[in-house]
């Protein structure tokens, strides 16, 4: 039986700084930048780090990634349409989801923003912000710590995952 998707609001880049629930983690990774931007462009590199994701089909990617879209399948068979609407490999990638089968999400966008600190060292930060109404809104800030662990988790993957290619 297919998910009902319902629309969310797109945001740009300042909706990081005002989001009225956002969770932001960072981890140092021994990589190169090209490496990583390359990671974040693929399906598979995300599969292996991010637990939470099942399946990522993408419907087009653009030569400069602005306006590429996807789909993302998660654990729990909750379905979201992304955006991808900055796309600078020298420091940000930032996407945001168009629907979504969770009906109470109002607002989702990821920001990742990475900078060499030294030539083997890259350190990058992830924001996860997200509006939700009703009880749902109530509850991600109840969570808010579990959250924070399970994507600190998933950088740590993703560290794994980037110095052992």
């Amino acid at each position: 039986m297919a998910k009902t998707l319902y629309p969310y609001k797109t945001v740009g880049l300042d909706y990081f700084e005002r989001a009225p629930f956002s969770v932001t983690v960072t981890q140092s990774m021994q990589c190169s930048m090209p490496a990583l931007v390359e990671s974040l462009a693929g399906d598979e590199s995300w599969l292996t780090w991010a637990k939470g994701l099942r399946a990522i089909t993408w419907h087009n990617k653009t030569p400069d990634m602005i306006g590429s879209t996807r789909r993302v399948e998660m654990v729990g068979n909750d379905i979201v349409e992304e955006t991808f609407f900055h796309w600078d490999p020298t420091g940000r990638i930032a996407f945001y989801v168009t629907e979504g089968s969770l009906k109470p999400v109002n607002v989702f966008a990821e920001n990742y923003a990475f900078k060499q600190v030294d030539v083997q060292t890259i350190e990058l930060e992830w924001t996860v912000a997200i509006e939700a109404s009703g009880v749902a809104g109530f509850m991600m800030k109840l969570f808010k710590p579990v959250m924070k662990m399970m994507f600190q988790g998933w950088l740590k993957n993703l560290k794994k995952q980037m110095e052992n290619a």
